[in-house]
Formats: C-alpha cells, structure tokens, sequence
C-alpha cells in the first residue's frame, strides 16, 4: 500500500511539472496585479517629446519596468512614474510592469500617445499693400497635418490682435494710420499648442489715392406726400465730388424702374401709388467709377382720392435745403396737377424773387443767389392750366458762410437734410487743423475731452469738406483720463504729443487721479493703438502732473 500511495504521489507531481513547463513566463502574472492607471501627465495629444508616464502601483510590487513601442525593458526602482526621453513626433505606446522579490511578473498596462512638435504651416500675409487711414482685411491661411485653432496678427512684431477663423483661413481688420513700409506677419497655434509664424511680408501704406478723396451722397428723394390713383414725379438729386451716371427707384424695397437724367443732375421718375398710406422710396444710384449707393430713405405719405391732397394743384416743398454764401443756388419744384402747371415763381422770405423755368413736364427750376449766411424761407408758388393756383410748403434753407472765411483750428460739419438719420454722413464733425485737414473725433469720449458741447461747429458745402484731406485721428486731450486698450491690464496716464506713459502701480494712479480714479478710466479699441506713442514708464510719485499736462496743449492743433 506504501509503494502504491508512493507511486501516485510521484504521478502528481509529474503531472504538476508538466503544466509548468507548458504555461509561458507571463503566466505567473496571476501571482501579481499589473500597474493600474497608466497615463502621461497632460495630455496623451500632446507636443512634449519627453513626456512623464504614471501609474499606480500593485499590492506586492517591489520594482517595475517599462518599455516604449517594441524597445528593450527598461527595470526601474520602487516608483510610480519615470519620464521618457526623445521621444520622435508620432504614435508611441508605452508599456508598464510589476514585478516582486520572488520573481513574479504581472502582465503589462499601457498607454498610447501622439507626440506632435510641427506647428501649422502658415502663409505670408495678404494682401502686400494697402492704403493709409483706410481699414484693410489682413489674411493668411493655415495648412499641414496639425490643424491651426488660433492665429495672431503682428504689425513691426507687435501683436495687434486675434484674428477670425473661418475654416483654414484666418483674417482680421487692421487701420495703418501713416504711409510707409511695415513688417507684417501671422503667428498661429495648433490644438497641440505647437506655434508658427508665417513668413514676414513688407506691407506698403501709401498715402490716400486721389480717388479716395471722390465723395459720392445720395438723399432722400421728394416730394414727402402723394395722391393716391395719381401720378407723381419723384426726384434725387446725389452730390458730391463724382457726378451720377444713373438711378433706380424702389418703393417699399421693391424695383419699380430707371429714373431719367435732367439736365441739372436729378433723376426723377413718375410713379402711382394705388392704394393710399405710408410707403418707403429710396433711390439706387451708380457714379462715375462705377460705385453703387443707396440713398437715404424716405416715408411717402400716400392720400386717399377724398383726403387732404383733393386740390388739383399740389406744389411740394422746393430743394436744397442749403446753400452757400454768394454762390448761385438752383432750386427745384415738381408739382403736380391733372392739367398742365404752366407756371411757378420762387419766393425767399415772402418775397418773390425769379420766374422759374420748366426744364422737364411738371420740373421747374430757378436760381437764386443768398448774399449772406443764416437761414430763409424759401417756397414756390405756381399756376396750372385750370387756373388753379397753390403755394408750396415753405422750406428753410440754411445759408452757409463763404469756405473761404473758415478758419483753422474750427470745427466743421456738412449741412443736414431734415430726414438725415444718425448714419448720415452730415452728422460728423471734424477738426479743421493747421495743416489743411480735416481730423476724425473716433469718438464722443475723446470729442468730449477738448469741448463741453457743439455751440462751436460751423457748417460748410459739401465740396469744401470734400476737399479736405483726412489727417490724423484727435486723440485724448494730455491729462483728461486714463486709458486702457480692450486687450490689455495696463493703464495709461495721457501726455502731450499723444504719448502714453504706463503706471506700475496702483498708488501711483490714486495718487495722480485719486481714489475714484477708475471713474476717469476709457477703454480704447485695440483698432486705435497705433494712433498713440508708448512713453516711459510712470515709476514714481511726481513722476507725472495731471495738471501740467493737461494745460500744456491750448488747441488739437498742439498735438497734431
């Protein structure tokens, strides 16, 4: 019984050495966990070539190893994580394993990451010139295996701001405010945040064209009322430094038809309304380079055949609304009757002046020159072939001073119209400087910084201020506030020669401004900074004096 107990015992442990020999090396892992958690420190897209893998260790690991994509096992101590050199831009997995004092080996955990240090390819800049004082759209686009997520526009390696995405190409508007040569360049980042910059492109600014002084308006047309069922003859008359070569008519946003060219410069066109109410007409027109501006719009007011309008003479108020100093003014009048209107006289202040004549059917036209400047009450009076007689609306017209009694350091405007809206250009007002130009206000906050109000503007002719060269923008008056630009922490005290000067502390600005001083804070558009010159820094107290400064300057012309 001994031997044959003895016999099976033998067979057991053959049957046993058998299966150990069978069973490979990473069997044993069941004797020990594998690292759990494998990761990089990051991201696994990442651009950094020696990247820091962790884990976290197994009950009974005593030291482990790794190996990255089909390398050799590398043994490391008691440790959590090891940082990986050299790694080359691509896919790599890296692999991690336990192993104990008795000779067990877990089987592995891995993780598996992208290393990618090539940034976008990014183009020169376009396009390679552009006009001074003129807004230009600067773009690049963006190319390669990475894809660009954001892209930087630097004018003289300064960064001037984001630029726009919108698909591989990026853009953005940029204002160069002085002629000359500028180094330009975009300067982008993939998702990985591996950055390039474009190659640098000499950008020309040249100054205005003498076409980008040509002015080209189109007002409201007239008359302001009509008759229902009845033909009324609509007229435009566009101004400016480029003549009209045609227009069209369009009544509530709809097409109606070409207008016809008097010999005057108005367009007019004979349109019926049939049905009575309000409706909206505007005039389309076309100048001589070929440019397309729509006029401002107008509210027609349409009557019913038994409402206000059963006179059937009706005469509208006459065009322009102003005029200029000893210079000879054409107005105009387009009545409307069911007879022939045979005549009209133009009256100024009651009082008439001239016999008008027909230029076109129911168009009648007179001169009139205003020996000085203020404003008139100018209307015509006219007859049909019925008899029948009607005194227009009465339309005071502002006289202007002769341009030529401008003076400098004034502040300007063109007349308006009374359907000017807030876009219209009339509305603008300009520093008349020293040098002969007209200087923009960017805004009502700088505006407000050198006047209290608008007592002070003078209006002039269209083709005077057409005639001025856009200088310089005005930029805020030295010591009035404090600036911040929209993309930027730092704040800005104001000196002459539109210089910034930075503050390096907070005290220091209480000091100078006070401890309301953020009262005294505007934020400026990135899109103006180059209108300033950086100064040094303000560094200590009495390095700067508000009120020095801000009666250093008299006039704007002082920092032109």
């Amino acid at each position: 019984m001994t031997s044959s107990f003895l016999r099976r015992g033998i067979s057991i442990l053959a049957a046993f050495a058998l299966l150990v020999t069978l069973v490979p090396q990473s069997a044993r892992a069941s004797w020990i966990s594998p690292p759990s958690n494998v990761d990089v420190v990051g991201s696994i897209y990442t651009n950094d070539t020696t990247p820091t893998v962790t884990w976290d260790r197994p009950s009974g690991a005593t030291w482990f190893e790794l190996l990255v994509d089909n390398g050799s096992w590398v043994s490391l101590s008691n440790v959590d994580s090891y940082t990986v050199w050299a790694l080359a831009d691509g896919w790599h997995t890296i692999y991690v394993r336990a192993n104990n004092n008795y000779g067990d080996v877990s089987t592995s955990g891995y993780v598996t990451i992208e290393v990618d240090t090539e940034g976008p390819s990014v183009s020169t800049v376009s396009p390679s010139s552009a006009d001074e004082d003129e807004s230009t759209t600067l773009s690049v686009t963006t190319s390669g295996e990475s894809a660009a997520s954001s892209c930087s526009l630097y004018v003289d390696n300064s960064n001037v701001g984001s630029m726009s995405k919108s698909g591989s190409t990026f853009s953005t508007s940029y204002t160069f405010y002085w002629e000359g040569n500028y180094t330009v360049y975009a300067r982008c980042a993939d998702g990985d945040g591996n950055y390039t910059s474009g190659t640098s492109r000499t950008i020309t600014v040249g100054d205005i064209d003498e076409d980008d002084d040509e002015t080209f308006y189109v007002p409201s047309v007239s008359p302001s009322n009509a008759e229902e069922d009845r033909s009324t003859t609509i007229s435009v008359t566009p101004y400016g430094t480029l003549d009209a070569v045609s227009c069209y008519l369009y009544v509530s946003g709809s097409y109606v038809g070409s207008m016809s060219e008097t010999s005057s410069g108005t367009f007019t066109r004979s349109y019926t309304f049939s049905n009575d109410g309000n409706y909206t007409v505007y005039a389309y027109c076309q100048d001589e380079d070929g440019g397309w501006t729509m006029g401002t719009s107008r509210t027609i007011e349409v009557y019913a055949d038994d409402d206000e309008m059963d006179d059937e003479l009706y005469v509208p108020t006459v065009s322009p609304s102003s005029a200029d100093e000893d210079e000879r003014t054409e107005f105009t009048v387009r009545p409307s009757s069911d007879y022939n209107v045979t005549d009209c006289w133009l009256y100024v202040d009651g009082s008439r002046v001239t016999e008008m004549d027909e230029t076109s059917t129911n168009v009648f036209e007179g001169d009139y020159t205003f020996n000085n400047s203020g404003s008139y009450s100018v209307y015509a009076y006219c007859q049909d072939s019925s008899g029948d007689t009607d005194t227009g609306d009465k339309r005071t017209v502002q006289v202007n001073d002769d341009d030529d009694d401008v003076e400098h350091g004034t502040l300007i405007k063109t007349p308006c119209g009374s359907y000017a809206d807030s876009l219209d250009p009339c509305k603008a007002v300009y520093f008349y400087g020293k040098d002969g130009k007209r200087h923009v206000f960017p805004n009502e906050s700088v505006y407000f910084t050198w006047y209290r109000d608008f007592d002070d503007v003078v209006e002039v002719s269209s083709n005077f201020m057409a005639s001025l060269t856009i200088g310089k923008n005005v930029t805020y008056r030295p010591g009035s506030v404090l600036v911040q630009f929209q993309s930027s922490s730092s704040i800005y005290a104001v000196e002459k020669d539109h210089t910034l000067r930075r503050y390096t502390t907070t005290s220091l600005i209480q000091s100078d401004y006070g401890s309301n001083w953020d009262d005294n804070l505007v934020t400026v558009p990135d899109s103006l900074y180059s209108n300033y010159t950086i100064g040094s820094v303000i560094d200590s107290t009495g390095d700067y004096d508000r009120d020095d400064e801000y009666y250093s300057v008299d006039s704007i012309d002082d920092i032109l």
